[in-house]
């Protein structure tokens, strides 16, 4: 499979500690990402690891460790579980690793369910 010609990698190391940036704007990657339990924030039955469906099909996000949990002492459920992020793509991608990916300016509500 190859990939279609385009846009790379927009964000560059321009922030503090070289954080990637678009203009004022930090950058994430993102990674489709699916392990069929009900993740660190527990989103589904007490009597089964399976999650709820909506955990499944809507958008959520596992985010980073730093962001999931900050202060590193909350264990199973960090302190960012069920908080609501807004993410806008760059339309970038990096070669070889992906893409392409949303366009450019498109912006999504997830819900953190995991880390």
């Amino acid at each position: 499979q190859t990939q279609a010609p385009g846009p790379t990698q927009k964000c560059t190391p321009t922030g503090p500690g070289g954080v990637r940036m678009l203009g004022d704007k930090f950058c994430a990657s993102t990674t489709r990402y699916n392990d069929g339990h009900r993740g660190s924030c527990g989103c589904g039955p007490r009597s089964s690891d399976s999650p709820f469906q909506w955990n499944m099909d809507d958008y959520v996000v596992a985010a980073s460790q730093k962001f999931f949990d900050w202060h590193g002492d909350s264990g199973w459920c960090g302190n960012n579980c069920g908080k609501c992020v807004k993410l806008t793509a760059t339309g970038g991608w990096i070669t070889d690793e992906g893409g392409p990916g949303a366009t450019a300016g498109q912006s999504q509500i997830f819900m953190v369910t995991n880390d």
